[in-house]
């Protein structure tokens, strides 16, 4: 058999030089979709593998992950990306808007207007700055815990905000708040960082 990205002749199931899966066919609709499904809910590796070890066990698999055991774990910047999608989806579709009637003598008042466009300016802007949060925990976590470098403290701090912005998923339903006003997320912070160190 020839490998298909190499061009390497082996016999077996991967190529010897690359690593290329033999027998790999062509992309069908049905495929892609499988694998995505695949990548979500397998049990063994993927988005609910991490979900339930950072649940149950989240000082190991932290620990575990930072000692270089990454076979099978959801990478803690797409599992991060991926909460706060979900997080920000949930809030586009199902939160409840409140409007409030201020008088036009406050919504022409400077301070009032900057207030209104930073807001908007945040509110376009959420994910981002929910992922520079990273940085923001990042930081003073090293100088509390020199033991890691910043590297290994961004990917603790990937874990833990993904693991809580997903606990604030659960709680969505319950109290429709906004990413930044929800205290099962910040509650969930600081369960999940007291239990990784």
């Amino acid at each position: 058999m020839k490998c298909l990205n190499c061009q390497t002749e082996y016999a077996g199931s991967f190529c010897p030089e690359c690593g290329q899966k033999a027998g790999v066919g062509r992309l069908t609709l049905p495929g892609i979709l499988a694998q995505f499904f695949q990548s979500l809910t397998n049990a063994d590796r993927g988005l609910l593998f991490n979900w339930k070890q950072l649940t149950l066990a989240p000082r190991r698999t932290v620990s575990d992950y930072l000692a270089g055991k990454r076979a099978g774990v959801f990478p803690p910047a797409q599992y991060l990306l991926l909460a706060i999608s979900l997080y920000l989806l949930l809030d586009h579709y199902f939160r409840n808007s409140i409007a409030i009637d201020l008088g036009a003598d406050i919504r022409n008042l400077e301070t009032y207007q900057f207030g209104y466009e930073y807001g908007k300016f945040l509110r376009s802007n959420i994910k981002f700055f929910w992922i520079l949060n990273v940085l923001f925990f990042a930081l003073p976590s090293r100088l509390f815990f020199p033991r890691y470098n910043l590297a290994e403290h961004l990917t603790v701090q990937s874990f833990v905000l993904a693991q809580a912005v997903f606990a604030g998923c659960l709680f969505f339903p319950v109290y429709h708040l906004a990413i930044l006003f929800n205290p099962f997320i910040y509650g969930s912070i600081f369960v999940l960082l007291a239990a990784v160190f």
